[in-house]
């Protein structure tokens, strides 16, 4: 039976990123230098975002959608605000789809045990 979803390897090939050299988390995370100056906002999680640093005041862009973002405010959540500006971009679509495999893939760990016996759901 084929399946409905859509996998990682095919969204890849359906949606390239804009800024490939950024794809890595690490490489985004250095992009953060001493020019960073948003105490109230951790370099960690902009680039969990997909986001890096392209130096200038607060300016941050997304290495798949090149969609870019500035003027943050201590309640901002890097993901949320990505998500609210972008919705359509590959990078958000790709880390839900990975969520919800996760999910899945948790539900079943919880409702069978190792040896295949049925465990009670939570």
């Amino acid at each position: 039976m084929l399946s409905n979803k859509v996998t990682t390897t095919q969204l890849q090939y359906k949606m390239l990123p804009k800024r490939p050299e950024f794809e890595e988390y690490t490489v985004r995370l250095n992009t953060f230098n001493e020019k960073w100056q948003v105490d109230f906002l951790k370099p960690e999680l902009v680039a969990r975002a997909g986001l890096w640093y392209i130096g200038e005041e607060d300016r941050v862009r997304c290495y798949f959608c090149g969609g870019g973002l500035r003027r943050w405010e201590p309640k901002d959540d890097p993901l949320k605000e990505h998500k609210r500006l972008f919705p359509t971009c590959g990078f958000l679509t790709m880390k839900l789809y990975e969520r919800e495999t996760d999910n899945h893939e948790g539900k079943a760990t919880q409702t069978f045990g190792s040896e295949g016996n049925q465990k009670s759901k939570l």
